[in-house]
Parts: structure tokens; sequence; C-alpha cells
């Protein structure tokens, strides 16, 4: 055989030996097992962060050949006049392109615009997480097979924390939310929580963040502890529907409060508030694929809808606004708070 020939003979070997390679690479990725994780806010959050964290430290023991993916309703950033239904049939058609096994909604609105949708789906396990409201809300009927972990606000930590600083005084308190459904969601926790011996005397869910102001300035300016609550999809004004920055309204609030400001989110801190006592959502992120995995890795098994929720919380403390307010906290929660890394100064 003449060396030109040796040497196409050669090439088209190789070039079928890379062939055939793609051909069972691209076969073993269509064989994995696909989760695809739905968040109603951005990338940027410092929430959808942290769930995410929570995700990769599950998989972080995982021997199971996997395809894990993300997917972000973007409500915290949207443009002004940008139109839901359009942005919620297009992460529709996504879902529905990648045909993932497992699906995971994290929180209400991911719920609302998205799990819905897929109870009952053949093929497909539907896990909640990080969910405020009661499930039934979204259509996750306990005979559905949707599984999940409720997010229960920390509200008896809170008291309990206003109980050691103020040493059992009771307090007159405010509570402010957003009108979304985290917000209303929130919001009915906290009317339901029995907050003896210190009084709730004003709670309001705001449209926008105008009505936020007039909220602090007026029925907020009463009390001894004003509690906000999330605040990452509230409306600019009334004529738009841009979300406003969390930092400008964190920073606002912080420094037109006449009372103590309490958030229900770590952010509130972070982006420069004083104090929070907050649900941990990497806990969220975890128990949501530490279900996926079990449910993949035991196919036949009837799933269990029991409706699991969250009993831990991080204490979130800025040393220089507690003290500007003449507040000490006890020496307990500023340790929890250094050892969380939530310590600021």
């Amino acid at each position: 055989m003449s060396k030109p020939w040796r040497s196409r003979l050669l090439v088209a070997a190789v070039s079928l030996f890379l062939l055939g390679g793609m051909a069972s690479l691209t076969l073993l990725n269509l064989s994995k097992p696909r989760i695809l994780i739905v968040h109603s806010l951005s990338r940027e959050s410092a929430w959808v962060e942290s769930v995410e964290g929570g995700v990769r430290s599950a998989l972080s023991t995982n021997r199971m050949p996997l395809s894990v993916s993300y997917d972000y309703l973007n409500l915290d950033i949207l443009t002004d006049g940008a139109d839901r239904a359009t942005l919620e049939s297009s992460v529709r058609r996504r879902i529905d392109a990648a045909d993932p096994h497992v699906l995971i909604v994290v929180d209400d609105e991911s719920s609302d615009l998205i799990g819905r949708h897929y109870t009952g789906k053949p093929g497909l396990s539907l896990i909640y997480t990080g969910l405020i409201d009661d499930p039934t809300r979204y259509g996750y009927a306990p005979n559905s097979g949707v599984m999940g972990m409720r997010e229960a606000l920390p509200l008896k930590a809170l008291t309990q924390l206003l109980d050691q600083t103020f040493e059992g005084r009771g307090l007159k308190l405010a509570v402010l939310g957003a009108d979304t459904l985290t917000g209303r969601a929130e919001m009915r926790q906290v009317l339901a929580h029995a907050w003896a011996p210190h009084q709730l005397v004003a709670s309001e869910v705001v449209p926008h963040f105008e009505a936020w102001k007039a909220f602090v300035q007026g029925p907020a300016r009463e009390v001894d502890v004003l509690i906000v609550l999330s605040m990452d999809t509230l409306a600019l004004n009334a004529q738009t529907t841009q979300s406003v920055a969390e930092k400008l309204a964190t920073v606002w609030t912080e420094n037109e409060s006449i009372p103590l400001v309490i958030g229900v989110r770590q952010s509130y801190v972070r982006l420069g508030g004083g104090l929070a006592v907050s649900s941990p959502p990497s806990e969220f992120g975890h128990a949501a694929m530490a279900m996926a995995l079990h449910r993949l890795q035991h196919p036949a098994a009837v799933p269990s809808t029991d409706v699991k929720s969250s009993t831990s919380f991080d204490i979130s403390v800025r040393s220089s606004v507690l003290k500007r307010r003449s507040v000490r906290l006890p020496d307990l929660y500023r340790e929890a708070a250094r050892g969380a890394g939530y310590l600021y100064p």
C-alpha cells in the first residue's frame, strides 16, 4: 500500500474514532438524570447565591452522574414595562426543551409562575423550597407527589432576642413589607405569631418604595421596633414596575427610621442595616438537592409529601449602626453573628 493511502486510512480511522467518542459522550450526557433549578430572582441576588451554595454542598458527596442547570426569572432586575407573562412563557419553553427529570422551584414567585404548571407531569419530580405560603395555594395538593421545604420566618427567635435585649420590657412593634406574593405570605406569618409581651400596633404591605417611605415616616415613628420584611422586588414607585435597588431601600430605611429596625433577611445588614434575624437560604438549597438525589436514587419509592420546615436562623449585626442607636445586644448574639461571618463593623 502506498504511503498516501496509508495516511488517508489513518486520517479516516482517527475521524471515525473521534466521531464515535463524540456520539458516546452525547449519549452519556443524554442518559444522565437532569435536574433544573428555577429561581425567581437573578444571579446577582445574595439569596440566590446562598441557595446555590447549599445546592453545591449537597452535591459535594454525590457520586451519581448528573446534569444540574439553573434558570432565573430575574424579577428583582426587570426593566420598566417588562411583561411577566412573556417572561413566564420563555422560561417554561426552556424547561420543556431541557426536559428535566427533577424540577426544583425556589420560593413563592417561582411556584406561582412556574411550579404550578408542572404538578402531575408524568416522568417529572417537582420539588419546591424556600416557600413562605401554604403549598396548596400553588396547586401542591397533599396527594400530588410534590415535595418540598417551607420557610418559617424565625419570629420566635426574634421575640426572644427582643426579650433578652430589652430585659422583658413590652415593646410597641410595627411591621412593613412589600405587596408581593412573598411579602403578603411573610405578613400572614407575622400576624399569626404570638408577640406577647410585645404589642404589634401597625402593619402594612405596600406597593412601592414611596409608600414604604410614608410608612417609615408615619406609623413607624410611634413604635420601639420596626420589623422589615423582604424588599428585593419592591417597585420603585407607582409609575413603574421596576424594583427599587435593595441597597438604596436598606440604607434609606436605616437612616430615616426612628425606632430600631430589624430585618428578616441577612441582606438587610449586608447592605447597610444594623440587625437581622433570618432563615439561612443555604439550608433550602441543600434540602431541595438532597430530596432530588433521593428521588433519583429511589425512583420507585412513593414520594413523601410531608411538608418540611426550617427551624434554623442566623443573626446578622452591624456594630456601628447598633452603637449609634445605643442598642447593646447580649454577647451571645454578637458571637453567633461573628461565628457565622455576619458581624460587620
